[in-house]
């Protein structure tokens, strides 16, 4: 069931850091027409916060994968040696 669950959040994670570059390129895109009435804003900042949490979400989702395959990893090396150890 871990590998499973593995397979279907690697699934996931892939659709979710599509749907990241698409908002990493809208947010590329808003300077242009970003119009602010205090001239000293502009959109950079805004633009920055947004990429690091999108590459914060990423990162986690990349982190949660390989530590979720090291598990499996580990589970299934520790249920061959026992089925060794049996023989």
């Amino acid at each position: 069931q871990l590998e499973d669950a593995i397979g279907t959040i690697r699934t996931q994670a892939a659709t979710i850091d599509t749907n990241c570059t698409e908002i990493k390129d809208a947010l590329s895109e808003v300077p242009g027409a970003w119009n602010s009435p205090a001239e000293q804003l502009t959109f950079a900042p805004v633009a920055q916060a947004c990429t690091t949490q999108i590459n914060n979400l990423t990162d986690l989702l990349a982190e949660m994968i390989q530590r979720m395959q090291d598990a499996y990893q580990t589970y299934l090396a520790a249920e061959q040696a026992n089925f060794k150890n049996f023989q």
